[in-house]
């Protein structure tokens, strides 16, 4: 486990729960794409315990990690049990 310097990091995984209702996954969508946020990654799970709630599985990239910051902070008010899977340095082929 060794430290990437934050101005290295341009992948994050998150993970967020919507309710199921007309708009809320395309609304968090805008607020990554207004962040200038690159979606390389979705996927979807219903929460089994929970109807009508849905966790997000997201990659993103960014050219600057304070883009990414700002969506972090938006997306914790917007969605339930916001949470960051991980943070790297993209791996360039």
């Amino acid at each position: 486990n060794h430290e990437v310097d934050k101005n290295d990091i341009d992948k994050a995984s998150i993970k967020f729960e919507l309710d199921h209702k007309r708009g809320s996954l395309a609304t968090m969508l805008n607020v990554l794409s207004d962040c200038k946020l690159n979606l390389t990654k979705i996927q979807s799970l219903p929460k089994i315990e929970t109807p009508w709630k849905y966790a997000f599985f997201v990659d993103v990239t960014f050219n600057d990690y304070s883009h990414f910051e700002k969506a972090k902070s938006v997306m914790n008010i917007m969605t339930e049990d916001f949470k960051i899977l991980g943070e790297y340095k993209n791996a360039k082929l």
